[in-house]
């Protein structure tokens, strides 16, 4: 523990003293640095908010970090502050998903002109959709796949994919910018209920499964009890079986 690790460095410091540093320690660059504008690994993306939140989010250059040789760049100071201290981490897990969104003003001119179109009552061509969906909600969706890939939600009763579809249902709706905070609010509800749901059968099943050794031992208490007749009861009304 920690306690532990003090005590040895007070009784013999001079040991820890001329322990060499690691060759490869993460380097903050200064403003000076930042200038050459270094290229980025990641497309510019976080990785902190790649591996902590599973979200997709371009990070302006004003913290970059390198390491190893290469260059990250952070939505933040803290951010790069965090991934300074574990940088192992973030390296072996940001990845960047399949599908990513267009960059920001890739669409703009296209978009402009579909929205035009859309304002004097023409109408507008699948082409011009495309553009339009692209420049709206395309980063959205992005983080929609990265968190379904992370959850692997699976509904009771409904396939992989067909968990995977609903899944990417309630997260758009829950993550639209134009809801009433209302509206939000109850689709968020939604999709936490769905998500709690998709680990039902294992947290029941667990339950079961240890409930017979703990009244045995005198150990299944009123919240156990509860718990289980929450969950019996979620499980009967999301499979729709009569009491």
């Amino acid at each position: 523990g920690t306690e532990e690790f003090a005590s040895l460095f007070v009784s013999d410091p001079e040991s820890f003293l001329q322990v060499p540093l690691p060759s490869n320690l993460p380097q903050l660059l200064s403003a000076m640095e930042r200038r050459a504008q270094p290229i980025a690994q990641l497309e510019d993306y976080c990785p902190v908010a790649l591996v902590d939140r599973k979200e997709l989010t371009k990070a302006p250059g004003h913290h970059i970090v390198k390491f190893m040789g290469k260059h990250y760049t952070f939505t933040s100071k803290e951010a790069a502050e965090k991934f300074m201290r574990r940088p192992m981490r973030y390296v072996q897990r940001a990845k960047l998903p399949c599908k990513r969104p267009a960059l920001r003003g890739e669409h703009q001119v296209s978009l402009l002109n579909a929205l035009t179109k859309g304002r004097e009552g023409k109408g507008l061509e699948p082409a011009d959709m495309l553009s339009y969906m692209q420049a709206s909600v395309a980063e959205l969706i992005c983080q929609a796949l990265v968190d379904a890939g992370d959850k692997r939600p699976l509904y009771p009763g409904k396939s992989a994919s067909q968990s995977a579809l609903l899944f990417l249902a309630k997260f758009l709706r829950a993550k639209n910018s134009v809801s009433t905070d209302l509206f939000s609010e109850k689709v968020k509800g939604e999709l936490e209920a769905f998500l709690s749901d998709c680990t039902l059968p294992a947290r029941l099943g667990k339950l079961l499964e240890e409930k017979p050794s703990l009244e045995v031992m005198d150990c299944w208490t009123s919240t156990d009890a509860r718990i289980y007749k929450e969950l019996c009861s979620r499980f009967d009304a999301t499979f729709k079986l009569s009491p």
